[in-house]
């Protein structure tokens, strides 16, 4: 709990400090009024991006119907208890960021009480409507793969495409972005179009009660009528999303042969893509990092490559491509989500070194084509020279091969064996926390030092950390290898 508590303390810090900053700097050019306009349209981007990939299965996950179905409580309460799950999280984003802004308001800008009291009243609405929407995404999706062959094959090409037609669509308003140089009414139009709930909003604890009674109304309706929906047919719903028959029409092929390491890799594979929480969630910061190298590269923002000079992006852009790699790899959930059918795993007649390997092999199966994919990219673009070229390529792949084996680690000490959904070890573990914060810190801290040094002497000390990295996979991997699957157990 005291690990969890330091990391979700460590990411409100980042999320106060980057609203706080954006608040100081629209008031310092003038934009003040802007900022509930602003507020909204982000906490609805943000709700929605994070919302709409578990809609489905946190709604109607089989294993949870099953559970609670036989249960003397009505529908209507499974349905609360899911929504409130979900609301909460989306909660805690938008009075944080709305608590900032009305912070940094009341220490530059005169303005009435009734703006701060519309504003904290707002903050407990304003994720009503983009999670209302994102759960009849997310539902949609999931109802349409549910009874297909290959349904989490199906989900996660679903998820997929919708991630990269909803930050293409994004990447599409960055040409209005001319407007806020034009002037505080462009910028303003803008946002509207984007999303006019926050236009009311805006408009409401600016003082016209008539919209702030609109933009409530619409989030309460929507939601409420979504909810109303939901938990009338509820059980309909599970049924007709989970149920499947039965087919006779087995038949026996010849059986092959394979090593003790390919049979738990193929094992671990299919695991990893039997789950779409699983895969969305570890595979997301490989998606963006290709996403976004694609983006800064081929778009107007490739413009920001050509007036950097090239020594400062050749050194920074392999540090870059690390953290993004690290965010969250397999690994660091991969024990975790074999759950309360892990005594099987600690049966199976073959090595521990053969689990490890499968393991870690699946995690870098995804890293390493990302990664490769990604830097041949900025290579094209950057144009580094010499060795720079080389540790462009090579020290990302190393960081991919250090999150997977200190992923892995760190499962093993902390592991979570008891959860009731795919989401919780995947969104929730211990393990994929620090995995996060030490990921964060392994590649932003040589960053530092190598700004100091140019010439070979940068060289140098990019081979040192590289070496470091090489040691500290040699050793996590030999405590890997020595693990005993018997010993393995949540605290």
């Amino acid at each position: 709990m005291i690990t969890v508590g330091i990391a979700y303390v460590i990411l409100g810090a980042m999320l106060v400090f980057y609203v706080g900053i954006l608040t100081y700097g629209f008031i310092t050019l003038g934009l003040g009024e802007i900022l509930p306009l602003y507020l909204g349209v982000i906490i609805a981007l943000i709700t929605f991006m994070f919302t709409v990939f578990r809609a489905g299965s946190d709604l109607f996950s089989t294993r949870r119907y099953e559970m609670l179905a036989p249960l003397p409580v009505p529908s209507s309460a499974i349905v609360i208890s899911r929504f409130l799950t979900v609301y909460i999280t989306d909660l805690i984003i938008s009075l944080v960021s709305t608590v900032t802004v009305m912070v940094v308001c009341a220490f530059t800008l005169s303005l009435s009480p009734v703006f701060y009291i519309l504003m904290f009243l707002g903050a407990w609405i304003l994720p009503l409507l983009p999670m209302t929407a994102s759960m009849i995404v997310g539902t949609g999706i999931y109802a349409v793969t549910a009874r297909m062959k290959r349904k989490n094959i199906m989900q996660i090409i679903f998820s997929l495409t919708f991630f990269v037609l909803y930050f293409s669509f994004l990447q599409s308003m960055d040409g209005e972005t001319e407007e806020i140089i034009n002037g505080l009414a462009g910028m303003m139009d803008s946002l509207k179009r984007l999303y006019p709930p926050a236009a009311w909003f805006s408009d409401g604890v600016n003082g016209n009660i008539g919209a702030y009674l609109l933009f409530v109304g619409i989030s309460f309706a929507m939601f409420f009528a979504f909810a109303f929906a939901v938990g009338r047919y509820y059980k309909q719903i599970c049924t007709g999303l989970t149920a499947s028959g039965g087919k006779r029409n087995y038949i026996m092929r010849e059986q092959k042969k394979s090593s003790a390491f390919s049979a738990c890799f193929f094992r671990e594979r299919k695991r990893y893509f039997s789950s779409s929480v699983y895969v969305m969630n570890t595979a997301i910061g490989y998606i963006m990092t290709v996403f976004l190298v694609a983006m800064l590269s081929f778009s107007e923002s490739a413009v920001l490559f050509e007036q950097l000079p090239s020594a400062f992006t050749s050194k920074l852009a392999p540090f870059i491509l690390a953290f993004m790699c690290n965010m969250s790899p397999s690994t660091s959930s991969a024990f975790s989500m074999e759950g309360k059918h892990f005594w099987l795993t600690q049966t199976l007649p073959v090595r521990v070194r053969d689990l490890v390997n499968a393991k870690i092999a699946v995690s870098l199966m995804i890293a390493v084509p990302s990664v490769l994919i990604s830097s041949s990219v900025l290579a094209f673009v950057i144009r580094p020279a010499g060795l720079d070229i080389f540790w462009l390529f090579f020290v990302p792949v190393i960081y991919a091969v250090f999150g997977a084996v200190f992923g892995l680690f760190v499962n093993m000490k902390m592991p979570m064996m008891h959860w009731d959904h795919e989401a919780q070890p995947v969104k929730q573990g211990k393990a994929v926390l620090v995995m996060m914060l030490c990921g964060f810190a392994s590649a932003c801290i040589p960053v530092f030092p190598l700004f100091i040094f140019s010439g070979i002497a940068a060289h140098i000390l990019m081979a040192l950390i590289c070496a470091v990295l090489c040691l500290l996979i040699f050793l996590i991997y030999r405590k890997l290898c020595a693990l005993r699957l018997t010993a393995l157990a949540e605290d």
